[in-house]
This record gives C-alpha cells, sequence and structure tokens, in this order.
C-alpha cells in the first residue's frame, strides 16, 4: 500500500449510495474488491480499518477513467446521471 495515498473511506460510500441500497451491500462489495486484490485493508495509527488502492486496484481505476463506458450494463441502457 502506497502511505501518500488516501484512505478508501466506506463510510463515504455508504452515505452516498444509502438511496440506492443498504450498507451491507456497499459491504459486500468492498469485501469482494479486498477478495479480487484490488483493495487492500489495513490498521491506520488510531486502530481503524481503512482500505486502499493495490497497485492493480489503481491500475483498473485508470482504464475505467479512460473508459468510463466499460462501466455501462449492455443489457440495460437506460441510465440517469446524478
Amino acid at each position: 500500500m502506497n502511505p501518500e495515498q488516501p484512505a478508501f473511506d466506506i463510510n463515504y460510500i455508504i452515505s452516498k449510495t444509502k438511496d440506492k441500497f443498504g450498507s451491507e451491500v456497499a459491504n459486500a462489495a468492498v469485501a469482494n474488491l479486498v477478495k479480487q486484490g484490488l483493495l487492500e485493508q489495513y490498521v491506520d495509527q488510531d486502530g481503524n480499518f481503512r482500505f486502499a488502492l493495490t497497485d492493480e486496484g489503481e491500475q483498473v481505476a485508470e482504464f475505467l477513467e479512460k473508459n468510463p463506458e466499460m462501466l455501462l450494463d449492455d443489457d440495460n441502457e437506460k441510465y440517469e446521471k446524478d
């Protein structure tokens, strides 16, 4: 993990997505990203669990920033923009 990289804040994700799905979905998604090796879980100086992108996670994030259409579901083309 890169110590200069900001922590991934699961509470921020939960607060931003609470109207779309519950915290259990966000927690399951984060656990899956850790299992896939895209996020790394660690404990900060205060003893709180934190997450950060792994090197592979950074590569995937960069790819998705350059190719946002890859996030679209081919079966459903109706999306609302925030």
